[in-house]
């Protein structure tokens, strides 16, 4: 229509007509393209906050698995300190050999950490963390991703200790079975945390029998030396862990700040 009107002034040389049906064609584009760039934006601005939303899950996982990690190492390290004693101070024990047995199984448990960062590697992967237009949030998530990855503390939540192989190569396949099945269980909380439980149970062995595992692990030094490093290793991690538990915290309120902003 507006071709054929525009064809027809020309002919006419109406140059006034003209001059309005080109304006009218430039503010026609000039529209068109203002409601595409608002279409896009508020694209670019519903992904954003799906992925915020995203975040926040993740974070939450964090520190849902943060809390229990720092429960169960405060259990195994429990069960270290007890190990120690025993072979540092056998004259002072006063548990039976069944308990310290299982205590020495039960130290070599690991519950590695690692942060749940599906979302942000896929912001990564697809080019699109410019989405979070907050550059100082943006810069808080590439601390906390890097960093979690490649920190000490996290690296020591990783930690499998020399001492998990040594121990275990004291205990007969009887009391291994035994162990996992009547003083070990593992629950899923959600699809991405399970908790870890140790049960005390009873014996499956005679007491003979499990003087005989403890003489054995008494007469070697490297288990004792082995021992040690492991203990180390847990005090240094559950000092490490509440500033990660606090850092998770705090983005997760930056976070939820951010998606404020879409309300």
């Amino acid at each position: 229509m507006i071709i054929s009107r525009f064809t027809q002034n020309i002919r006419k040389q109406d140059w006034f007509a003209v001059s309005v049906d080109v304006l009218v064609v430039i503010v026609g584009i000039f529209l068109g393209l203002q409601v595409t760039n608002w279409q896009a934006d508020i694209t670019e601005q519903k992904t954003a906050e799906k992925y915020l939303v995203r975040l926040s899950s993740d974070l939450q996982d964090d520190l849902d698995r943060m809390r229990h990690t720092e429960e169960f190492w405060r259990t195994i390290k429990n069960y270290t300190e007890q190990s120690l004693s025993y072979l540092e101070e056998p004259e002072q024990n006063t548990r039976t050999s069944w308990s310290i047995v299982l205590g020495f199984f039960q130290a070599s448990q690991i519950d590695p950490f690692q942060v749940n960062d599906i979302t942000y590697n896929e912001l990564q992967q697809a080019g699109q963390l410019s989405l979070l237009e907050n550059h100082v949030l943006r810069q808080k998530l590439a601390e906390y991703y890097s960093f979690n990855g490649s920190d000490i503390g996290t690296q020591l939540m990783r930690y499998v200790p020399a001492y998990r192989k040594r121990i275990r190569g004291f205990m007969p396949s009887i009391v291994t079975d035994y162990i996992w099945k009547n003083c070990y269980s593992n629950d899923n909380i959600n699809n991405n945390i399970s908790t870890q439980k140790l049960i005390n149970c009873e014996s499956p062995i005679s007491e003979d029998q499990n003087r005989r595992i403890l003489d054995s692990i008494q007469s070697d030094q490297e288990t004792l030396l082995a021992l040690r490093f492991w203990y180390s290793t847990q005090t240094s991690a559950l000092q490490f862990l509440p500033t990660n538990i606090k850092t998770a915290t705090e983005l997760k309120e930056n976070v939820q700040q951010e998606l404020k902003n879409f309300e």
